[in-house]
């Protein structure tokens, strides 16, 4: 190895836009390979969620020469409070005057108070770009569930949500 390439992290941080990849949005690195980026989540009162032992079966079943990188961040649960906003819109009018003041304030604070922020992990895959790599990726939702974790793919939007958490001090 060349003294150049010691601590040689520009592959990592300057990407090039995103391109399909298989049925997901790649972020296209400067070497020209495909990072995908998938959120893990568990139910912590689950006894069939087994993080270790996901792992030991993910890196086992990574091929040869890709790359994953586990991101721990802070992610803000929107979606939860939406659907909790939506439910709540549906219950039946409320006839007595301080309950429906109530029931306001409560909708009102759902709205507009800050979002809450959970410890979310982040599995970045690099990877060659053949086609037959995006295939592999089409099973590791199927693998991680298998030990009670769930995994979706995240979005252009999402990957540059996480990129403006990451690298803004003041988030």
């Amino acid at each position: 190895m060349t003294q150049a390439q010691v601590g040689h992290s520009k592959i990592f941080v300057r990407p090039l836009g995103y391109r399909r990849f298989g049925p997901f949005t790649a972020l296209v690195d400067a070497r020209g390979w495909m990072r995908v980026l998938f959120r893990v989540q568990a139910d912590p009162d689950n006894p069939r969620v087994r993080p270790q032992e996901a792992w030991q079966a993910l890196l086992k079943a990574l091929p040869h020469n890709a790359t994953v990188r586990f991101l721990l961040s802070w992610w803000p649960e929107e979606a939860q409070r939406l659907a909790f906003v939506e439910h709540a819109r549906t219950w039946p009018e409320q006839d007595h005057p301080e309950r429906k003041k109530l029931y306001e304030a409560l909708l009102d604070t759902a709205v507009h108070t800050p979002l809450p922020f959970d410890r979310t992990l982040i599995l970045e895959f690099s990877l060659p770009p053949q086609e037959q790599q995006a295939q592999w990726l089409l099973g590791i939702p199927e693998l991680l569930a298998g030990y009670g974790l769930t995994c979706t793919p995240v979005s252009p939007e999402g990957v540059e949500k996480l990129a403006e958490r990451v690298f803004n001090p003041e988030v």
